[in-house]
This record gives C-alpha cells, sequence and structure tokens, in this order.
C-alpha cells in the first residue's frame, strides 16, 4: 500500500457490491409494477425481467472492461519495469520513479507539440 492508501474491506466491497445488487432489483421492481400493486403481473415481470438482464449484460461487461484494463496495466508495469529497473532489483525506487515521470512528461510535451505543429498551418504560433 502507498502511504495514506486506505486499507480495502473485501468483505464491504462484497456488500456494496451485494447493495447495488438489491438496488437494481428494487429499482427494476418499482419502475415495472406499473400499475403499483406490489406485484408483478405476466407483462409487468417481462419488463422487470428485461431490465435485470440487462443490469446483469451491463455488470458484465464492466467486470470484462476491469479485468482487460488490469490486464493492459500489468503489461504496462512489466514493460516499465524492464525498462528503468536501473539496479536490477525487480522493484522501482524513488530516483527510478522520478526519472520514469520526467521521461513520461517530456514525452507528453513533444506529443502536444507536435499537435501543435501540425494544426498550425499558417505557423504564427
Amino acid at each position: 500500500h502507498f502511504p495514506g492508501e486506505a486499507d480495502k474491506d473485501p468483505v464491504h466491497e462484497d456488500n456494496d457490491d451485494e447493495e447495488d445488487y438489491h438496488e437494481a432489483v428494487k429499482y427494476s421492481f418499482v419502475t415495472s409494477d406499473r400499475n403499483r400493486d406490489g406485484k408483478l403481473d405476466h407483462a409487468e415481470l417481462t419488463q422487470f425481467a428485461a431490465m435485470m438482464d440487462h443490469a446483469k449484460e451491463e455488470r458484465k461487461a464492466s467486470l470484462l472492461e476491469m479485468d482487460e484494463e488490469l490486464n493492459e496495466a500489468t503489461e504496462t508495469a512489466k514493460e516499465l519495469m524492464k525498462q528503468h529497473d536501473a539496479d536490477g532489483d525487480g522493484k522501482l525506487g524513488i530516483t527510478e520513479i522520478s526519472k520514469l515521470v520526467a521521461e513520461a512528461d517530456m514525452e507528453e510535451q513533444q506529443h502536444a507539440k507536435e499537435a501543435f505543429d501540425e494544426s498550425d498551418k499558417n505557423e504564427d504560433g
């Protein structure tokens, strides 16, 4: 953990997911119960099922995106470690991180300059 970073509590994370799911169920139920009798008839149940299926698909897509982002971050970290681990200890210290950040800043500035130069057709700055 980084200094000051709160510890994640996996129990409460699961509870948050569970609470979100229950909120989705309640919202879908209330929205589907068109006649407000507290029960779902066939047509209302069809709408409820469609809404819940949509929520499930959104969550599934979100989890897949998170997995892809994690995989991408893992690959980036491996590449950064390979490029910037000057002492070969398998870790990046503050000196190595500072150099990495400085290089990234210079690269970003270069990209911005190139984009500006490309868009500055009349070269008036």
